[in-house]
């Protein structure tokens, strides 16, 4: 797996590491393709405390005022990071500035790179048993005291650290102290200053430190929720959107042409209605009033019509007579159809006159119904259908 490690000392320094060799390395965007990618925290840039927290849910938001007495910072501007509890019942805290934190994940994100751990450089460092490590590089470096324990040093020339010298005065005194450096100061010196044992560590490379680190982050930093990163969706989405604004397109154009048609087609119908028949001043509905003068000018030659009373009743009386006697009780001629007022003995019996009806082509529909027991009154509308 081929992971990218970030320092953000000066630049943010990186280097690509598999299976602990260095393929690459660089500071600063364009950053490599890789697998997954992690923090390295400069120890400038992370304070360690060893503090008691109260029991609460809500710990990684009060934890930066439980420890207002052991900081200089405002609380506010702080991030208080609870990592794990210690065998004296105390918490390691490791203490971050909130602002630069959110600007290095914000300016991370901006290049699509999402870290999925977040490690202290100063806790990275292997430890003999009752031992130190010390780390010097051009900005100082650090000193580990313990695998909980850990904090920056100011740079002091060739001479031993002051953070050095006031650890010595102020914690138990180590066997022997680790010093780990690109170039090792006078040693021998160092022991007869300090009055311990040091010796020569290996060159430290954060590059490929595999030491105790602990995972940072969590609360406020927690990895398991991170955002869905839309970004590598971005062409799918924008050929989506343009299949819907085409479609859209399309079906507008096509109803403004349906619409067009439509309206095309009644102008026409209004022309021929008028052209037909030019004593009609008012025209509302062409189809409708053509139909009609075409239905009152078969009348007046004498052809009957599907919904003239005549023609009607003759094929309802068909119908009526295989009914028993006095079934029928009231009927109704409007223009648009007959109203029959019926009695049925029973339901079979007005299924199959309504039957009936359909097969002469007239449709049948029951306004009113009114059973008593198996008999029935029904009031019956019937007009000419498709007829």
């Amino acid at each position: 797996m081929r992971v990218l490690r970030i320092r953000p000392a000066s630049s943010l320094e990186w280097a690509l590491v598999e299976n602990g060799r260095i393929l690459s390395s660089g500071s600063d965007s364009p950053y490599p393709e890789h697998d997954e990618s992690e923090l390295v925290l400069p120890a400038a840039r992370i304070l360690l405390l060893h503090a008691s927290l109260p029991k609460s849910k809500r710990l990684s938001e009060i934890a930066a005022f439980a420890i207002e007495e052991s900081i200089i910072s405002d609380p506010e501007r702080i991030r208080a990071l609870p990592v794990r509890k210690l065998a004296d019942g105390k918490t390691l805290v490791a203490v971050i500035d909130k602002d630069w934190m959110q600007n290095l994940l914000s300016g991370l994100e901006n290049d699509r790179i999402t870290p999925v751990r977040m490690y202290a450089e100063s806790l990275l460092p292997p430890l003999q048993k009752g031992s130190w490590s010390l780390v010097l590089d051009e900005s100082g470096g650090f000193l580990k005291l313990g695998d909980e324990s850990a904090h920056a040093l100011d740079s002091n020339g060739l001479a031993p650290p002051a953070g050095l010298r006031l650890a010595l005065q102020s914690e138990e005194r180590p066997s022997g102290i680790f010093v780990h450096a690109k170039e090792p100061p006078d040693l021998d010196r160092w022991q007869a200053v300090l009055d311990i044992p040091c010796h020569k560590g290996m060159a430290w490379d954060w590059r490929l430190a595999t030491g105790d680190g602990t995972d940072l982050f969590g609360g406020v930093y927690s990895r398991s929720g991170k955002k869905f990163d839309w970004r590598p969706y971005k062409p799918a989405v924008y050929i989506l959107i343009f299949m819907i604004l085409t479609q859209f397109s399309l079906t507008t154009y096509q109803w403004g042409s349906l619409a067009h048609e439509k309206h095309a087609l009644l102008a026409e119908m209004d022309h021929i209605f008028r052209k037909s028949f030019p004593e009609a001043r008012v025209v509302v509905d062409a189809p409708l009033q053509m139909q009609r003068k075409l239905e009152d000018l078969r009348r007046a030659n004498g052809e009957g019509q599907p919904g003239d009373f005549l023609a009607m009743l003759s094929s309802i009386s068909a119908q009526i007579s295989s009914l028993p006697p006095e079934s029928l009780s009231g009927i109704d001629y409007s223009r648009d159809g007959i109203d029959l007022l019926l009695d049925f003995p029973n339901r079979q019996t007005l299924d199959a006159f309504k039957n009936g009806l359909e097969k002469a082509g007239m449709h049948a529909r029951i306004r009113k119904q009114d059973s008593k027991g198996e008999h029935i009154a029904v009031s019956l509308h019937i007009d000419a259908g498709d007829a």
